[in-house]
């Protein structure tokens, strides 16, 4: 392992809660993000907090309540030093990873030692209020006019285009349903959450009234373990009158916020942690607006394959052998890296057993001991000069 490698050293999370209606409808995305820092303090004792060297956040929409550098605020925020800088990006919904993905790149390439970075959202303060005025750039509408396109509407070109039936995009929404319930009652999700206490606005559903509520989120708010195909199948089309993507088989509104500790390989050997993983790399790739949703087969594919090649125009197992060409490489790269790593730390044995067979003089000679030894060794020399004159 390189002094260099960026390690994931903890990760935490809010639950998620449905926006609107959910536990966090009163609950400031900055005060989340804030929370999993201080969470991630308190479960990582070994690291101060005067060691994060920058706290980096994403989110998609950066303005309101996530607005005014929510980064630098949430650092401060969260009891973080005033030493400690903020910083926040938008690739809208993978902002949370690419956060991550600079944190890392930060540990591997400008001496970073400690850093964390993440994702939060609050659907429920943002989408209803959003600052809409000048958001549409007439010669951008005109000449790819798919880039204002919502997701909603892209996964209905993408459904059309690569014939994604209605029935398999609600038995894969079942299937996820189903496993997310699994793992709930597995118990697999609690050691990532770190509850929350908040008060929220709890509605009446037969009487309307609304009323402020304390409560405690600490569990994921959003999946429905009761779901059912024929329930799935029951459900309209949400964006085309006669589309496939309904609410039951794409992504829910929700709100919630997700924290993560990072930091150089050195630094964790020297705190004694013990890491999760450890950050490799990182791609993106662009595509065409209205497809958007095939983004990830083509990081996949482009890695090992041709990356101009046209959406369409592959197969399926183009990107498995894509991946599988990523992982070969990888492995590679490790075992290379192991191999000097080994060469290095051999060196090293060797150098240090050369050093402790080194006669140790641990007094000065006698001064007539030399004298002798340097009339021996003059000696030859005048013997063999005698032998040579003529």
């Amino acid at each position: 392992m390189s002094s260099r490698d960026a390690l994931i050293v903890d990760s935490v999370r809010t639950g998620l809660t449905k926006s609107w209606r959910g536990t966090f409808n009163l609950t400031r995305p900055d005060d989340m993000a804030a929370h999993c820092i201080q969470a991630l303090l308190q479960r990582n004792p070994q690291v101060a907090a005067a060691e994060f060297e920058d706290c980096v956040i994403g989110c998609a929409y950066p303005e309101g309540a996530q607005g005014h550098n929510i980064g630098r605020n949430v650092a401060i925020l969260s009891g973080l030093p005033v030493s400690v800088p903020g910083m926040t990006l938008n690739r809208y919904c993978s902002s949370g990873l690419q956060s991550i993905a600079v944190a890392a790149h930060q540990i591997q390439n400008e001496g970073t030692e400690v850093i964390v970075a993440g994702g939060v959202e609050s659907i429920t303060m943002l989408q209803n209020s959003l600052h809409l005025d000048g958001l549409v750039n007439p010669k951008l509408a005109e000449k790819k006019p798919a880039i204002y396109m919502s997701m909603g509407e892209t996964a209905e070109v993408v459904a059309e285009r690569y014939k994604i039936s209605r029935r398999a995009q609600d038995e894969y929404a079942l299937l996820s349903q189903q496993r997310t319930a699994a793992a709930q009652r597995a118990g697999l999700f609690k050691d990532e959450i770190v509850p929350m206490s908040v008060t929220w606005r709890k509605k009446d559903k037969a009487t309307g009234e609304e009323r402020d509520v304390p409560g405690l989120v600490d569990h994921d708010e959003c999946n429905r373990p009761d779901t059912t195909l024929e329930g799935l199948a029951r459900l309209e089309p949400a964006f085309k009158a006669d589309g496939t993507v309904t609410a039951g088989n794409s992504s829910q509104f929700s709100d919630g916020a997700s924290m993560t500790l990072l930091a150089s390989s050195n630094r964790v050997r020297a705190l004694g942690l013990k890491p999760l993983g450890v950050f490799r790399a990182f791609v993106v790739v662009g595509v065409e607006p209205e497809t958007a949703h095939i983004a990830i087969r083509r990081q996949i594919a482009g890695l090992d394959g041709d990356p101009t090649q046209k959406d369409g125009e592959g197969r399926d197992e183009d990107a498995v052998q894509g991946l599988r060409g990523v992982r070969a490489e990888r492995q590679r790269r490790h075992h290379q890296r192991d191999r000097e790593q080994h060469h290095r730390e051999a060196q090293q044995r060797f150098r240090a057993l050369q050093q402790d067979r080194r006669p140790a003089r641990t007094t000065r000679r006698p001064a007539k001991w030399r004298r002798e030894t340097l009339r021996t060794r003059r000696r030859p020399r005048k013997r063999l000069g005698a032998l040579l004159r003529p």
